[in-house]
């Protein structure tokens, strides 16, 4: 990772921060998340 461009070491830095509010407080099961993934399509 040292020796990827900067703008790519930022942006990986950003999707491993803990981001306030979203994410899930709560575990949610497979089955419901694959359900709803279907739902959406």
């Amino acid at each position: 990772m040292p020796d990827a461009p900067e703008d790519v070491q930022r942006m990986v830095h950003s999707l491993l921060l803990p981001q306030p509010m979203q994410y899930f407080t709560e575990t949610v099961a497979s089955a419901e998340l694959a359900e709803t993934f279907l739902k959406a399509r």
